[in-house]
Formats: structure tokens, C-alpha cells, sequence
């Protein structure tokens, strides 16, 4: 089942939401980022797979927004349209050799089927559209793990909704992942994804906040993506305009040649 390389048979131990502490072992590496790293990884208890997310951390604040990001997701309330997280830990890095200070680590449910985004990559390459009986099936598991964030006691906004951040489980279930921009708003407007991102992140009102709304537009920019195979301003960015003024203007065009029915 697994392939193994790398760092394979590594030990992780973590914590979950109780304290009590589980051991993982690394399997094989699934992708690779400037500050993280994604491995397959399987418990002490059993051959099932999941997933190690690793954030590598070169400051104490890089380590604030990590450990943020990790505990939030740690306490989540169980959705089936929530990705669940079953452990957090933090580990110093002695003689990193980029001088990095420590690693923030997550186990997280794996998926594989992977994320929407590839999925309409293999669509797009294969002309094969999604019906529209199925895209109002992601939209409404979307918007249910949405619903759960926006009802907690203090309501989160996602403030990155992508088909990047959506995973695919059984049946088409979608699952909302990755909350490190979940916020404070300062580090919503540095991450969210520009194509996805709401004008109010470019633009943003004076003496107002910006709110749990701004998933709002993310969340039609998806729904574009499901029936054109892309935001509505990936075309603005790939032509290097400004997708500030898109936005900010709602200048959005729809293509007539919509394989989608």
C-alpha cells in the first residue's frame, strides 16, 4: 500500500483534544512547499492512512500562526464536511540548516481522491464537464461546513475558499480544509488566494471590519470555477491586469462555451 523513501519509518508522536497521545509512522512524502511538507503516514494501532502536515517554522512568529492554525483545527466540532484533525505537535529543530526554529505537525484524515482543484484539472484536460446536479451537490456540502464555522460561539470565516481547499471523500463528499487564514484578519489578507480573494480584502472599507461576508465571494468565485474550470479572474491575472480593479468593479464575464449542462 505504501511506497516508502525520505524520512520513512520516523516516528510522530501527538496529542489530540483530550491530551492523550498516539504515535504515527512515516510511510512516504505526498508534496513538498516552501514551509511545509504533506507525508502519508500510518498509526501504531493499525495499517489505515493518514496524513502528517508539517509547517516548518523560522520564527517565533511563524510558530505563533502555526500552533493558531493547528489548535484551531484540533477543536473543530466533528462534520462530515469538515476535514477532521486527530493531533497536534510541536518539536524543536536542532541544526536545521536553513536556520529553522521548530515544526508545528497535524494529523489530518486522508483523501484519495485529493482535492476539487485536481479533480477539475483532469475534468478540463478531458472536456468533461460536472453536471449541474453534482456542482449543487459540492455547493451544498460546502456550504453546510461553512454554516459550522459561521455557527460556532465565535463565529470563523474561512477567508480561503478554493477548490485547493476542498477535498473529495466518498460519494463526492466535499470537505472544507486548511483554516490557517480562519483569522486574525492580517493574516486572512496575506494568504487568501488573490484570484478567490473579495474586494473588501483589496479594497477595505473605511472604519468598517471586514466580516465572515467576504466567504461569500470566494465562495461564488468556486461555484464559477465548477462550471468554467477557473475563477473569474484567473483570466485577469494570466493577462497580468489588475485583479484588484476586477474585482473591486465586479467586472466578470461569463464564457459562452460552458461544457456544463
Amino acid at each position: 500500500m505504501f511506497g516508502c523513501w525520505g524520512a520513512c519509518g520516523e516516528k510522530i508522536r501527538v496529542q489530540d483534544q483530550s491530551g492523550e497521545s498516539s504515535t504515527f509512522y512515516i510511510r512516504d512524502r505526498l508534496d513538498q512547499g516552501g514551509f511545509s511538507t504533506i507525508e502519508l503516514v500510518s498509526s501504531s494501532h493499525g495499517r489505515l492512512p493518514y496524513v502528517l502536515k508539517r509547517m516548518i517554522c523560522h520564527s517565533h512568529i511563524d510558530e505563533d500562526k502555526a500552533l493558531r492554525e493547528a489548535q484551531l483545527h484540533l477543536n473543530l466540532p466533528s462534520h462530515p464536511n469538515l476535514l477532521p484533525c486527530f493531533g497536534v505537535a510541536r518539536k524543536p529543530l536542532l541544526n536545521h540548516p536553513q536556520g529553522a526554529l521548530s515544526q508545528v505537525c497535524m494529523i489530518l484524515q486522508y483523501a484519495q481522491q485529493g482535492s476539487l482543484q485536481s479533480q477539475l484539472d483532469r475534468n478540463r484536460a478531458r472536456e468533461n464537464a460536472f453536471s449541474s446536479r453534482l456542482i449543487a451537490r459540492l455547493m451544498m456540502g460546502i456550504c453546510e461546513g461553512l454554516l459550522v464555522l459561521l455557527s460556532l460561539n465565535v463565529p470563523l470565516a474561512h477567508r480561503d475558499i478554493k477548490p485547493g481547499n476542498v477535498l473529495l471523500f466518498d460519494a463526492w463528499r466535499p470537505t472544507l480544509m486548511d483554516f490557517g487564514s480562519c483569522t486574525p484578519a492580517e493574516f486572512a489578507a496575506e494568504n487568501c488566494s488573490m484570484t478567490y480573494r473579495a474586494p473588501e480584502w483589496f479594497q477595505p472599507p473605511l472604519g468598517q471590519s471586514i466580516t465572515e461576508r467576504a466567504d461569500i465571494w470566494s465562495l461564488g468565485c468556486l461555484l464559477y470555477a465548477l462550471y468554467f474550470f477557473e475563477s473569474p479572474m484567473d483570466k485577469v491575472h494570466a493577462r497580468g491586469d489588475s485583479v484588484a480593479l476586477a474585482a473591486c468593479s465586479a467586472n466578470i464575464l461569463f464564457p459562452s462555451d460552458s461544457l456544463s449542462k
